[in-house]
């Protein structure tokens, strides 16, 4: 049977997350079920990584295996298997913040998830000192006020974007990232490769774009949120480096302290699912 990687892009707030819950609209369960409207088949969805509920996605990936040869030789109809396939998935997937961007055929082999090299998240800060209206719940909203401009400068943690350049290289290369790691995490190993960080500034917004071999659960927004608290001086560089200084030899009772040195994370709001490397 031929296997279907879709590229998709959603909405988080719309959606309980990507995985199947007992209560709410997942993204996978709102794909399956356009699967089965277009076709009539009930195809499980795999997803390259599993968003939590408000995260958004620019290019998440999912493979489906189905059976499409019944809609070959319509010669009212010369799509493509894949074209086809995109139309009629976004057709039933109009009442959602949820479209399918591409549709390729890949090999039998190929998993969605498995098969990654590398993933990519897209954090979005904005310092202002009102509400960004038209990009609430899709930004996380730091307040500049007065008493943050006399600590800070007069635009807050923009003045500070070569120091968070400079201190995000300590998070580069391979680490033990445990303290970066929620409760319910079900990774095998706490050790991940950071391949890149950039952060860049686009008007009041500050744009963290993590890529790593792989990624603990809400690890990229406990790292956002240490970084702010570091560029706002409310966490310091000493407790920064030990934070990134776990390793095997790390006893249990340090390690909960450290992790209880860890900042509050981010709000899932900011965070996009941003591409994934096979």
């Amino acid at each position: 049977m031929p296997r279907y990687l879709l590229t998709l892009e959603y909405d988080g707030k719309s959606f309980v997350g990507w995985q199947r819950q007992r209560v709410g609209v997942s993204v996978q369960g709102a794909l399956e079920e356009a699967i089965f409207r277009f076709c009539g088949q009930r195809s499980i969805s795999h997803g390259a990584g599993r968003t939590d509920r408000g995260v958004h996605a620019l290019a998440q990936r999912a493979h489906v295996d189905l059976d499409l040869s019944r809609y070959s030789g319509n010669e009212s109809d010369k799509r493509s298997h894949e074209t086809l396939l995109r139309d009629a998935l976004n057709c039933h997937l109009r009442d959602y913040l949820l479209v399918v961007r591409e549709v390729v055929v890949v090999s039998s082999d190929f998993h969605a998830r498995f098969s990654a090299k590398c993933r990519s998240y897209l954090y979005r800060v904005v310092i202002s000192a009102h509400r960004p209206i038209l990009r609430e719940s899709r930004v996380w909203h730091r307040l500049l006020t007065r008493h943050v401009q006399a600590r800070l400068g007069e635009r807050g943690l923009l003045e500070r974007l070569d120091f968070l350049r400079e201190q995000s290289l300590h998070m580069l290369g391979s680490h033990d990232f445990s303290a970066f790691r929620a409760a319910g995490c079900q990774s095998s190993t706490s050790v991940k490769d950071m391949r890149s960080i950039d952060i860049d500034l686009l008007d009041d917004e500050l744009r963290f774009t993590f890529c790593a071999s792989g990624f603990l659960y809400r690890q990229v927004r406990l790292m956002v949120g240490t970084l702010v608290a570091l560029g706002e001086g409310r966490l310091s560089e000493s407790v920064f480096r030990e934070l990134l200084s776990i390793s095997s030899s790390t006893s249990a009772e340090d390690l909960r302290r450290l992790r209880r040195l860890v900042p509050a994370p981010a709000p899932s709001c900011g965070l996009y699912f941003a591409g994934v490397e096979y």
